[in-house]
């Protein structure tokens, strides 16, 4: 998926999943085994992944539960683990 601005709500399903673009705003459900994202100044919000990778400035990804491997490339990228009110 590559986007501009978007908000969207993503159901992962246990696959892998590449979100590309700039100034997006994801909410992603399920679960992912890899969730990858490329560009600047994107949003994510995800229930729970294996391996979490950001590529480029300014992103931010939230992660409700589980223990991902995290991976960042970029200027101040920001991976974390958010409270759960599931």
């Amino acid at each position: 998926m590559i986007n501009g601005g978007a908000k969207d709500t993503i159901d992962c399903n246990d696959g892998n999943l590449r979100l590309d673009g700039d100034n997006n705003t994801y909410t992603i459900t399920g679960h992912c085994r890899r969730l990858d994202i490329f560009g600047s100044a994107n949003h994510v919000t995800i229930d729970s992944a294996d391996t979490i990778s950001a590529f480029g400035d300014d992103n931010a990804v939230i992660y409700l539960s589980g223990s991902p491997t995290i991976n960042k490339t970029g200027n101040n990228n920001i991976v974390t683990q958010g409270p759960n009110t599931h």
